[in-house]
């Protein structure tokens, strides 16, 4: 469910992805709350070379894995479990 709003491969800190607090796997107060961080996650030059390469692929839909029927849902989580089976 990775959106491409959420990358920032420019940053001057380096690459990251911001995870919104509403996102994650959280207690409902704390995905609710104003206070609560999202996660940044410092992202690897080669994190980094592939989501450059995917750009061009999907980076006209909202999610990096856009859904084949509807691409402003995102990739179906048994989609991409029978790929790596």
């Amino acid at each position: 469910k990775a959106e491409w709003c959420e990358f920032d491969l420019d940053h001057p800190e380096g690459p990251q992805w911001v995870i919104p607090a509403a996102k994650r796997k959280l207690r409902k107060e704390r995905k609710e709350s104003p206070d609560t961080p999202p996660l940044i996650v410092p992202l690897s030059s080669q994190a980094v070379d592939l989501i450059r390469q995917l750009q061009p692929l999907t980076g006209r839909h909202s999610y990096l894995f856009p859904g084949a029927r509807d691409p402003n849902r995102p990739m179906s989580e048994n989609t991409i479990n029978a790929a790596l089976a």
